[in-house]
């Protein structure tokens, strides 16, 4: 009765890493065994399903595409074609990094041990939330850069405060790196979307209006999804303009990241521009899972979850470069999944203006995870319906 199962345990291995995977241009991933690379599009059959049909894509949507050996083809839009790596800097296109030596200790960081103050019930419930972890894959440091998510208890309105994580960017080098938030994505469950949002923001308290002539204002010359080496340059990239009655807000595309400096490239920001009226000029990451098909758990159960059957996942895809032109560039990325969903409300008073307070936010976690405060480290979503 062993030996078969030991054979089995062996070939894992082979089937883990036997596998092309094509990585598009929104930062989404297929494994795939790749029959033909043509030059307006890739033929493949999905690794899971190699007697099924077979897929085209066109290399306009494909970023790049690691084969089974280890080779790659980097795609550039409609352009040529070609392969880069780390040793030939001079090259245009991408440039992998290696991860750093302490990647592996920065992942196991955000998978820390979790524990539970729970009471499972016989009635049930939709209220939920997920205690994320992150994927070994994810290369969270490189020679260049380190990604970090940072817990904070976020402004938010009505002068209340939010459980959110912001995404620190550290730049390790002696050099400005240059993050393009218009190539870097973040992706819900496989639906991708861009960091840099084009749209301004105006809070106004009375008459008159303001403007502002930063990026933004010319987002659509440039497009959100376009190609980085196409960056067009001498742009101003400043944040907004105020008047007594009116403030626009504008994002950066172009992050700079001072030498052994840090940025966040995800921030929670709301304003409050009358009396109790607040609007929300951006958004930090939030974590959150919806039950589907009005599926209902028992109250204070707990589910754990490995990376493959998670209902919860969200990947990052950060692309930045060491020149202004990004003629070169280079990226990293986290991939995150719910470890636990855990089937309670974090409830909160606003009748007591209790949830106004940072302290009074941690207990309602600490209650539910005793060691959520002493493991700042721990990556928490929140209960599926607004608060």
């Amino acid at each position: 009765m062993r030996k078969p199962l030991i054979i089995t345990l062996l070939s894992v291995p082979a089937v883990m890493y036997s596998q092309d995977l094509i990585v598009k241009s929104d930062g989404s991933e297929i494994q795939a065994k790749v029959l033909s690379v043509e030059e307006s599009k890739v033929c493949y059959k999905k690794w899971t399903n190699q007697s099924g049909p077979t897929y085209s894509l066109n290399t306009d949507k494909i970023f790049m595409i690691k084969y089974e050996n280890g080779e790659k083809d980097v795609f550039s839009g409609n352009k040529d074609s070609g392969k880069a790596s780390a040793a030939d800097d001079d090259a245009d296109g991408y440039v992998e990094k290696q991860p750093a030596a302490n990647n592996a200790e920065l992942v196991m960081k955000y998978n820390p041990k979790v524990e539970f103050n729970l009471k499972r019930k016989d009635s049930k419930t939709k209220y939920c939330f997920p205690v994320m972890g992150v994927e070994p894959s994810s290369v969270l440091s490189n020679e260049d850069v380190e990604m970090s998510f940072v817990r904070k208890a976020a402004p938010s309105n009505y002068g209340s405060v939010a459980l959110r994580y912001y995404i620190e960017i550290k730049n390790k080098t002696s050099k400005i790196i240059y993050v393009d938030k218009g190539n870097s994505f973040r992706s819900v469950n496989n639906i991708s979307t861009p960091f840099y949002d084009p749209k301004q923001v105006s809070v106004s308290t009375g008459g008159g209006s303001g403007a502002s002539m930063g990026l933004g204002s010319v987002a659509g010359a440039l497009g959100v999804g376009g190609l980085i080496g196409d960056l067009a340059g001498g742009l101003s990239v400043g944040g907004g303009t105020s008047s007594s009655v009116s403030t626009t807000y504008t994002q950066q595309r172009i992050l700079a990241i001072p030498p052994h400096s840090s940025v966040y490239i995800s921030e929670h920001m709301w304003d409050n521009y009358k009396g109790n009226k607040w609007k929300q000029i951006s958004e930090a990451e939030d974590f959150r899972i919806e039950p589907k098909n009005g599926e209902r758990f028992f109250k204070e159960e707990c589910i754990e979850y490995t990376a493959e059957n998670s209902p919860c996942k969200y990947k990052y895809f950060i692309k930045y470069s060491t020149s202004s032109d990004f003629r070169t560039y280079s990226s990293i990325n986290a991939n995150l999944y719910a470890r636990y969903i855990i089937a309670k409300g974090v409830y909160t008073n606003y009748g007591e203006n209790n949830w106004s307070s940072e302290k009074y936010m941690n207990k309602c976690y600490n209650d539910i995870i005793p060691n959520f405060v002493s493991v700042p480290s721990m990556i928490v979503g929140r209960c599926n319906y607004d608060y």
